[in-house]
């Protein structure tokens, strides 16, 4: 709202609501000062103040002109994946720095998508100044576990369907201890997997990308032992803390393997 005064306008600039609405939309007075500058004026005379405020991940927006900003949550680059997809029971919403949005609603993830609103107010949230450098990936973890707590040796392929597409690896499982230090071992490998076989149950955690719809066919000795078709459901994760990148979409899902 602008209010006229002495001969000047004052720009009155809202507080942006926080991240748990639906619908995290930035204020038309906000907007109206995306120049990014003010005018104000005392009894010593006026002065122009010009606030520099970014919308890179990363800055702080204490100061600008665009308000007090609240500290929110990040979406993730994939957000436009997870749209109408899964999310899990009190998944907490999040928003990016230009007002998108995410929330979990009767299940699924509800999208609400802003353009942006020019520089110095396209700022959804304030972001945290002092910020840690954990790293994290997007995408599903499969893990073929034991239903017996040892995995039987034998020569495993995997057959996936990464949303119609198809892909397939193997591995081995050994107790020979001509071929393992301390068996069992896993040998022949040419899946992007980690092998833990030191725990309990055994299991092979594959990594994945985004998927919509994975299916998964496991084969030991060239007999299918188990297959399943998975919608996974992400969550948001944000291992330096809210307000802090980088944003990640992770799900995970298990297979036992007889």
């Amino acid at each position: 709202m602008l209010v006229r005064r002495g001969g000047f306008v004052f720009a009155i600039v809202s507080v942006l609501p926080g991240c748990g609405s639906g619908d995290p939309l930035v204020s038309e007075t906000s907007a109206a000062q995306s120049t990014g500058t003010s005018e104000t004026t005392g009894t010593g005379g006026s002065s122009d103040t010009t606030a520099d405020s970014s919308s890179s991940g990363g800055g702080s927006s204490t100061g600008s002109v665009c308000g007090e900003l609240p500290l929110c949550d990040l979406c993730p680059d994939e957000m436009q994946l997870l749209c109408d997809q899964p999310c899990p029971e009190g998944a907490a919403p999040c928003s990016n720095s230009i007002g998108d949005g995410m929330t979990c609603e009767g299940g699924l993830w509800a999208c609400s998508v802003h353009p942006p609103l020019g520089p110095g107010c396209n700022e959804m949230c304030a972001l945290m100044d002092a910020c840690s450098e954990a790293g994290c990936s997007s995408g599903v973890t499969l893990s073929l576990e034991a239903a017996d707590d040892v995995l039987p040796a034998g020569s495993y392929g995997v057959a996936l369907d990464l949303d119609g597409s198809s892909e397939d690896c193997s591995f081995t499982v050994s107790e020979d201890p001509g071929a393992c230090a301390m068996p069992p071992c896993v040998t022949d490998s040419t899946c992007n997997a980690q092998y833990l076989l030191t725990e309990h149950p055994q299991r092979i955690e594959l990594t994945l990308g985004v998927i919509v719809q994975l299916g998964v066919s496991v084969t030991r000795d060239g007999t299918e032992i188990a297959s399943q078709q998975f919608a996974p459901t992400y969550e948001i994760v944000a291992p330096n803390g809210p307000g802090c990148g980088p944003n990640c979409a992770a799900a995970a899902v298990s297979l036992p393997l007889p």
